[in-house]
């Protein structure tokens, strides 16, 4: 199953998720992880939760490398 997080970073939110101050291991909340990743609703409301000169550097995931 697919962490809250995770579906922040991808944009896979339920479209009725209202539990943005979630936070993770690093206490970062739902909120401010669909922000970095550019995935917040057109409705959100929640920007108190939100910290904009202090931005999440999300990387990648590691591809294999063909050898």
């Amino acid at each position: 199953m697919t962490s809250i997080f995770e579906q922040a970073l991808t944009g896979d939110l339920p479209v009725d998720f209202d539990q943005w101050d979630l936070t993770d291991q690093n206490g970062w909340p739902v909120a401010h992880i669909a922000y970095a990743a550019g995935h917040l609703p057109a409705d959100f409301d929640r920007w108190d939760l939100i910290n904009p000169y202090f931005n999440l550097v999300i990387l990648p995931e590691p591809q294999e490398t063909m050898k």
